[in-house]
């Protein structure tokens, strides 16, 4: 079994801890931080958003893996758009996170809202 699992949603905690994954890597969308619980009418809860995520965070912190978290913008790493996404890493045994640098991008931050337009993002062609 490979020490690397790559997913697009979410790994179990249980799973994690019965086959020892040293590192999780989670995309998704960036309203994965509001994950919760959903009420009766299937629709998310809004007074419990972030409720199940926090939870999923404290169940892999308790398996000794270490979590981060971040807001990618995909245009800072050279793809042609400006599409955000959520990604975490998750390594345990003691293991370094490491993060991407930004390489088409100056300032790698959330483009601000000026004038009512968000500034252009160039393609990694220009």
């Amino acid at each position: 079994m490979s020490d690397s699992v790559a997913l697009i949603g979410l790994v179990h905690p249980a799973l994690a801890e019965a086959i020892y994954i040293d590192t999780i890597l989670v995309e998704n969308v960036e309203e994965f931080k509001k994950w919760g619980p959903l009420g009766a009418n299937g629709r998310p809860l809004i007074s419990k958003a972030g409720e199940t995520f926090r939870a999923f965070i404290t169940a892999l912190e308790s398996l000794g893996y270490k979590v981060e978290h971040r807001i990618l913008n995909a245009a800072d790493y050279g793809d042609p758009t400006t599409r955000k996404r959520f990604f975490m890493i998750a390594r345990r045994g003691g293991k370094k996170i490491t993060w991407p640098q930004a390489t088409h991008s100056v300032n790698p931050q959330p483009r601000p809202v000026r004038r009512g337009q968000k500034e252009v993002a160039r393609s990694s062609r220009d």
